[in-house]
């Protein structure tokens, strides 16, 4: 009787039969049941704004407005690109050689100067100006692309306005743009040779190839890529990016010589810095596992560790994770559906080998985790993802770098299974008969775990 009561309260008119929760809400319903996708949509918006206008406003008063509050330590708003590209660039373009002055250390590879060969053109603030644009843009492309893999993937999907606005607050895209480092052309690169390789026609994979060439010359670490390429299966643009790195290598052979010295300076500088203080802290915003591995176990019951080379710890804990990971992405046969978010994976895996890591480059990490990420993920692995939040946004906590640095290497690995098991995903599925979709009705949180 309490119930059919209840039922008669509800109901908007005589004899509806219980039709109240089909019935349209009221204004106060409304209001206080607002829909979710619509407010997600509202407050992604809103995000993009308020970011679009704190960088306007950072730039106009040149420095990150709040950068104190950061993980990171600004010492000059656009610092790396200033000092690392824009300066040696014009010194090149004026026909100077750039690695010459040995008190102004260039280290990056000679392609370098002719990817930022536009900046002429310009004076040095107005082209940090359009770079940190063209940076902003990079990352927003990111964002989009590991929507659409997501939604390849038959994920639950992000709204792609929701994924920017979290990729454009994240750690590494604020710390790249307030250095107006170059890391993130890798994104565009992967997102352009994938496009092309769709076609899967020799003349595909061999400009697919060639695109993903440019990478390691603009920083070396993208060179894992070709493992990667091993990982899809796609041996004719794995021979072309060999073969066209090593083109662009002899194009530019003596001044990569220079390079060579310089780079080797640079690395022996950094040592040098690194053996002075091997207790020291571990900076927030670094995570070369080579050279910190003996500042992880300093003062810890595992201090015997200490006693492994930086390198070879960083072979044994990064080594076996990227073969795993790509034996199930080269027996998935819907493989292609896997990519981008396993070439981020790839790249990402390799900033942590470096014996200089910010963390501008470890943008590739959150990019894995939107394209892969599913609540049927294992409970583990959910822990993790919440742990990583807590870098992924760009306010520092009281939190110490050496339980940072183990968060993110956590993270790299969660979203390595997290890979796993969307190539396991699709692989049954294809065994299943096809099915690119779960049945009508049936939401992702009710599928099962692959097995």
């Amino acid at each position: 009787m309490a119930a059919a009561n209840t039922d008669s309260e509800n109901s908007c008119s005589p004899g509806d039969g219980g039709g109240a929760d089909r019935a349209p809400l009221t204004r106060i319903g409304t209001f206080l049941n607002p829909d979710r996708a619509r407010v997600l949509k509202v407050v992604s918006w809103g995000a993009i704004v308020a970011w679009c206008v704190w960088w306007g406003a950072s730039i106009h008063q040149n420095t990150l407005i709040g950068a104190k509050r950061a993980w990171f330590a600004p010492p000059y708003f656009g610092i790396d690109y200033l000092y690392n590209v824009d300066y040696p660039t014009r010194v090149w373009l004026s026909g100077k050689d750039p690695y010459e002055d040995k008190s102004h250390l260039f280290v990056y590879p000679p392609p370098v100067t002719r990817m930022f060969a536009w900046c002429k053109y310009f004076t040095p603030e107005q082209s940090l100006v359009i770079w940190i644009v063209a940076l902003g843009l990079m990352a927003a492309g990111g964002a989009w692309a590991a929507c659409v893999a997501r939604r390849r993937l038959g994920l639950s999907p992000i709204p792609v306005t929701t994924a920017i606005a979290a990729i454009g607050f994240s750690t590494p895209v604020v710390f790249a743009m307030e250095r107006g480092n170059y890391d993130l052309v890798t994104v565009p690169l992967v997102i352009a040779a994938l496009a092309v390789m769709k076609k899967k026609t020799w003349w595909a994979d061999v400009l697919g190839g060639a695109i993903l060439a440019i990478a390691p010359w603009a920083k070396i670490y993208p060179g894992l890529l070709g493992v990667g390429l091993v990982g899809l299966r796609r041996w004719g643009a794995l021979a072309s990016f060999v073969a066209c790195g090593a083109a662009i290598g002899l194009v530019t052979l003596e001044e990569n010589k220079r390079f060579l010295v310089n780079n080797d300076l640079h690395l022996a500088i950094t040592k040098y810095i690194s053996d002075g203080s091997p207790e020291g802290a571990i900076c927030p915003w670094n995570h070369s596992l080579t050279d910190h591995w003996k500042r992880i176990w300093a003062r810890t019951p595992l201090r015997p560790l200490r006693r492994i080379d930086g390198r070879i710890a960083a072979a044994l804990i990064l080594g076996p994770p990227l073969v795993w990971v790509s034996w199930h992405v080269f027996r998935c046969t819907r493989r292609e559906k896997l990519a981008f978010p396993y070439l981020m994976w790839v790249v990402a895996l390799a900033t942590f080998v470096p014996p200089v890591s910010n963390d501008y480059s470890l943008f590739f990490l959150p990019l894995t985790a939107l394209a892969v990420w599913s609540r049927r993920d294992p409970l583990l692995i959910q822990l993790t993802m919440y742990a990583l939040v807590l870098w992924w946004q760009p306010i520092g906590l009281p939190i110490n770098g050496r339980l940072l640095i183990l968060v993110k290497i956590a993270g790299l690995l969660a979203m390595g299974v997290s890979l796993a098991e969307r190539a396991l995903e699709q692989q049954a599925a294809q065994s299943a008969g096809g099915a690119e979709k779960p049945p009508a009705g049936v939401t992702e949180s009710h599928l099962p775990l692959a097995a």
